[in-house]
C-alpha cells in the first residue's frame, strides 16, 4: 500500500509462492520468481501463464549467487512466508543483496517470529508442550535437514548487514492459519482482532511478537 514503491515496478529477483507472483506481476512487475521445487515453479508457470513479465527459475536462498540478475539491478527481493528463517547463511545473503539491489531498493520479508501470542496459548490451554516450544527448536519433525531460526526483525537486519527500514507484526492476537476455524464463522469477531493486532503491530515487532513480521530493509548507506 505504500505509493513510494510505484504502480510499475522493475521486480526482478522474487522469493515466495506463485500467488504473489501473480499478483505483482498483474500489477505491472517484471518478475524473475525463483523456488528450488519443481512443483512450485510449475504453479507459478501455471497461474501466471496469462501475464507478460514473468520468468521462473531454479534457485534458492542459500544459492543466491548462482542467479544472474546483475549488480544494481533489483528494485525489491521479496522472500515470503518463512523463507528466509530457512536460510542457512544471512551474512552472505546480506552481500548479494548489497550488490543486487539499485539506490532506493529494498528487501521485503516476511518471516516468522520468535513468540507467536496465539500458538502459545494454544499450547497452554491444550497443554501442549510441541507448540510452547515450537520456535525454540531449529529442527521439525518430517522436514530431515531442514534448520528454522526464529529471529526478531532487528536481529534480521543485523544478521544480513542491512537497515531496517520499517517492521510490522503480523498475527499478535489474529488467530494463526491453524486456528481459523475458531473465526471462519465470526466476521464481527475477526474484524476486531484485525483493527487490534494492527494497531499493536509497531510495538509487537519490537518485542518479537506475532505469527510473522513483514520486515523492509534497505542499503546501510541510503538517505
Amino acid at each position: 500500500d505504500d505509493p513510494s514503491y510505484g504502480a510499475a515496478l522493475d521486480l526482478r529477483a522474487y522469493f515466495g509462492v506463485a500467488s504473489d507472483a501473480e499478483w505483482l506481476a498483474a500489477r505491472g512487475a517484471n518478475v524473475l520468481a525463483v523456488d528450488p521445487s519443481a512443483e512450485m515453479r510449475d504453479l507459478t508457470r501455471a497461474r501466471c501463464r496469462h501475464l507478460d513479465g514473468v520468468i521462473v527459475a531454479a534457485g534458492d536462498l542459500d544459492r543466491v549467487d548462482e542467479l544472474d540478475v546483475g549488480d544494481a539491478s533489483v528494485d525489491i527481493v521479496l522472500a515470503d512466508f518463512g523463507v528466509v528463517n530457512c536460510a542457512s547463511d544471512l551474512p552472505g545473503l546480506g552481500r548479494w543483496l548489497r550488490r543486487v539491489l539499485r539506490d532506493g531498493g529494498v528487501a521485503v520479508f516476511v518471516a516468522m517470529t520468535p513468540r507467536c501470542p496465539p500458538e502459545l496459548l494454544e499450547g497452554v490451554l491444550g497443554r501442549n508442550r510441541g507448540l510452547l516450544t515450537r520456535r525454540r527448536r531449529s529442527d521439525h519433525d518430517g522436514y530431515p535437514g531442514l534448520h528454522v531460526r526464529y529471529l526478531t526483525a532487528g536481529s534480521l537486519a543485523d544478521e544480513l548487514g542491512l537497515r531496517l527500514r520499517s517492521a510490522d507484526a503480523l498475527g499478535t492476537v489474529l488467530p494463526t492459519f491453524e486456528q481459523r476455524r475458531l473465526v471462519e464463522a465470526r466476521p464481527r469477531t475477526l474484524r476486531l482482532l484485525d483493527r487490534i493486532d494492527r494497531a499493536i503491530a509497531p510495538a509487537a515487532v519490537r518485542l518479537g511478537l506475532g505469527d510473522h513480521h513483514l520486515a523492509v530493509l534497505d542499503h546501510p548507506g541510503s538517505p
